[in-house]
């Protein structure tokens, strides 16, 4: 009983020091906005090229923030569902379905090769992630010490802070020795910079754990389904069967419903302002070609982390409505009209209970889909060439 109180005070002590770190990032965030602010304000009369740049980080600045404070909010709900994912709870129960005979082996490989793909498929979908996430990050950040140290060795008279994006202090920040105000500016922007990225790789991950895991389950129970009136599956058992397919179907929709509620909200603020940030981006790669070289390296960085952020959401959406549209096919294509009139009657319920495919919603307004994709790009589309009119006019 004392190992059990220990065990809950480190827990408990641990939570409190990720929810510190996290609430420093967050002050960290909105100071940075500040700076963008006052950044903006005082170049307003210039060209956007100026101060596009800032404009980019602090959309993602806002999105990670709001990702971050919905974590710490709601981080009792978000370690419920990963811990049901990691630990597969909802399949731990799969032997009332009598699949560990051993004339059943062929189906129980089937749910492992299930699993096993899914596994493979969020590492790969968070390796690829995490690589692009760190090489814009890298990008800004290694840009800016490189020339600090170029400027502090070679016009140390001169020298004037490079942050990692450009923004400007208020003048209360700016007041005191320059030897602690520098670095304070420096660390300030690069933690804001950090924020953009690795913000979104924390909450963005674990959105493509649970929906990948979602979908597996769903693939899976198809897998039970398609099973239940084969030559394995005794005839006085298929009731008993199907009653248990029909419960694992509803563990899984109360976890798709746990995973909806805590994402749909932030999925409407992250497809509004991603649309805003690819035409950005957009426009600062179209205006680098003529300007130089490095900032179209450096937009093609972080284009290639927006997209790829975009197409988890929408592909692993779009995975998830596909193995919820093939269950109602799944129930009818099993031999029931050889079965017992209670076993029909269960078939044609869940038929109907199916029908309505499972989809990430953002906030009732559209779905986490590959149309929706398709639309975030054609809305870009009209930004950009919204925004080149704008500068042109300029």
């Amino acid at each position: 009983m004392a190992t059990l109180y220990q065990m809950s005070d480190i827990g408990s002590a641990m939570s409190n020091e990720c929810t510190g770190v996290t609430t420093a990032l967050i002050v960290s965030g909105f100071v940075g906005l500040i700076a963008v602010y006052n950044f903006i304000r005082n170049n307003l009369n210039e060209s956007i090229n100026v101060y596009a740049d800032s404009l980019l980080i602090s959309m993602q600045i806002i999105i990670s923030n709001i990702k971050l404070i919905h974590l710490i909010f709601m981080q009792h709900e978000f370690y419920k569902v990963i811990k049901q994912a990691e630990n597969s709870d909802i399949i731990l129960n799969l032997n009332e379905f009598g699949i560990a005979t051993n004339g059943q082996k062929k189906l129980m490989q089937n749910i492992k090769d299930i699993l096993k793909d899914s596994w493979q498929d969020i590492h790969r979908q968070l390796r690829f992630f995490i690589y692009s996430c760190c090489a814009i990050v890298g990008w800004y950040w290694l840009v800016a010490l490189a020339q600090n140290i170029h400027d502090l060795y070679k016009r140390p008279e001169y020298f004037t802070v490079t942050t990692t994006f450009p923004v400007k202090y208020p003048h209360w920040i700016s007041k005191g020795p320059m030897f602690i105000i520098h670095p304070v500016q420096y660390i300030n922007s690069a933690a804001c910079n950090h924020i953009s990225g690795f913000g979104a790789v924390c909450y963005d991950g674990i959105y493509v754990v649970l929906v990948v895991h979602c979908a597996a389950l769903v693939h899976l129970l198809r897998a039970l389904v398609e099973h239940s009136t084969t030559n394995e599956v005794p005839q006085a058992r298929r009731v008993q069967y199907i009653l248990g397919c029909i419960k694992f179907y509803q563990k899984i929709f109360e976890f798709y419903s746990s995973i909806d509620g805590l994402f749909r909200t932030v999925n409407l603020t992250q497809y509004c302002i991603n649309a805003i940030i690819l035409c950005m981006i957009i426009f600062q790669a179209s205006i680098g070609l003529e300007a130089e070289a490095s900032l179209v390296v450096k937009m093609f960085l972080y284009l290639m982390a927006i997209s790829f952020q975009n197409i988890m959401y929408c592909y692993n959406g779009e995975k998830l409505i596909t193995q919820s549209n093939l269950l109602p096919t799944a129930w009818y294509s099993c031999c029931w009209y050889n079965e017992s009139a209670e076993l029909k009657f269960l078939i044609r319920m869940m038929i109907l209970r199916t029908n309505r495919a499972l989809y990430m919603k953002m906030s009732g307004f559209s779905t986490m889909s590959l149309m929706t994709m398709l639309t975030l790009y054609q809305t870009s589309s009209s930004y950009f060439l919204l925004l080149r009119n704008v500068s042109a006019d300029r």
